[in-house]
């Protein structure tokens, strides 16, 4: 019954709260002595901490993640990464996004590897987008990515979110639609075309929704996989044939057109 199957769910949430509602992990390599777990700060032990133990275990957290392990990650970042490079022909990326230890751009720049800018994901501190005009050229433009939403479903599912950016990324005044139109996926496809990077890359959900015949289907549906989700799979598929999407003279011509302006193209025309 349905009683029965939402009290096991609960009491199964239940038990995993309990179970991650550690501050400190003992370290295997010295019993007796313990590390700080990363995401400390989200347990119900650490809410229950008074001001002054809260900022002891803050500096010994900011320690042992921010500072303690820069020169180890610095190392086997040296030692391994050259070897993948030179294992393969393909140029190679960093996803230097989220967490990133401060040894991270050095060593980017230090190998000659390309960053990764994903607009919604600001590398800027107390920006909350990004501004592809200001990406270092050693970078990757795109508006989303795999582990994200289309910009459509990104655009589409917060409400404040999507007036702040129509307002001070897009530049409109006034509320912003609800929808995601081609219009609007053209002027945030154009801004990261015209960026600074050296490349400006997206994924063909994005490129589709530039055409009204291409955006049929909800936006929830093109999300290709969700890492807060476990039982999401990898299961998006293209729902027109790519060999219709070349055809497309109207989609064709509007993409060349962006790529001759911004410099990205050649304009063989007469």
């Amino acid at each position: 019954p349905d009683w029965l199957v939402a009290e096991v769910e609960a009491t199964r949430k239940g038990l995993l709260t309990l179970l991650k509602n550690v501050i400190l992990l003992e370290n295997p390599m010295q019993p007796g002595t313990f590390l700080p777990r990363f995401g400390m700060d989200e347990t119900l032990s650490w809410r229950h901490l008074d001001s002054q133990a809260q900022e002891a275990l803050r500096g010994l957290y900011e320690d042992y993640f921010h500072r303690r392990q820069e020169v180890l990650w610095m190392a086997n970042a040296f030692r391994t990464l050259p070897a993948l490079m030179r294992a393969t022909r393909m140029l190679v990326f960093g996803e230097d996004l989220g967490f990133v230890p401060t040894c991270v751009p050095p060593v980017l720049h230090d190998l000659g590897l390309f960053g990764l800018r994903i607009q919604r994901m600001s590398a800027e501190p107390g920006a909350e987008f990004g501004d592809p005009a200001n990406y270092p050229y050693m970078t990757v433009a795109s508006p989303s990515c795999h582990d994200t939403t289309t910009t459509r479903g990104w655009y589409e599912e917060d409400e404040d979110r999507r007036l702040r950016f129509w307002n001070g990324v897009l530049g409109r005044k006034g509320p912003a639609p609800a929808v995601c139109t081609p219009a609007i996926v053209r002027d945030v496809v154009r801004q990261h075309v015209e960026s600074s990077s050296c490349w400006a890359i997206f994924p063909l959900q994005d490129i589709l929704a530039l055409s009204p015949k291409y955006v049929t289907r909800p936006a929830a549906e093109e999300t290709i996989n969700d890492p807060t989700n476990p039982k999401h799979y990898w299961r998006y598929r293209m729902h027109v044939y790519l060999e219709d999407v070349t055809r497309d003279i109207g989609l064709m011509t509007d993409l060349r057109a962006m790529l001759v302006s911004a410099g990205r193209a050649e304009d063989h025309r007469g």
